[in-house]
């Protein structure tokens, strides 16, 4: 009965910090979004293992947040693209933003100088979408 007891109370801590956590990053996203913008707002939860589809969740319960500002944030932050693709396809945010989003990342955030970012495609080489000449590349930062 004890080891009942334990693992009954032990799972509702569990649950209590989970939801704490969840609760404080989207208070965290909200206000630095308010005070310093959705770069800055994307780049600090990001830091925190916070997953690009919770970010564009909550970014959306934003007035007057656009979806192709949050996911164009992600690409800048250095997020992959496949990643990026994946959870914008999981709420159903339309491919044209999220390819404007990645042309608008590529204009502001890529520097095409800095020999410390690559370019990785979405998808595999051999889609229709590469080999049309289409612009599925992430500005992202290699990990060493």
């Amino acid at each position: 009965m004890k080891t009942i007891s334990i693992v009954l109370l032990l799972s509702f801590f569990w649950a209590a910090t989970a939801s704490a956590t969840d609760t404080e990053w989207k208070e965290i996203f909200d206000s630095t979004y308010q005070d310093k913008g959705i770069q800055v707002a994307v780049e600090k939860v990001l830091k925190e293992g916070v997953t690009p589809e919770s970010i564009i969740h909550q970014g959306l319960t934003i007035d007057g947040l656009l979806a192709q500002d949050i996911v164009k944030s992600l690409y800048c932050a250095g997020v992959e693209g496949e990643d990026i693709e994946a959870a914008c396809q999981t709420i159903g945010i339309p491919e044209l933003i999220v390819v404007t989003a990645h042309e608008k990342a590529t204009e502001e955030c890529f520097d095409p100088l800095n020999p410390t970012q690559s370019v990785v495609f979405i998808g595999a080489p051999n889609s229709a979408d590469s080999a049309s000449g289409g612009s599925y590349a992430s500005p992202h930062k290699p990990s060493q």
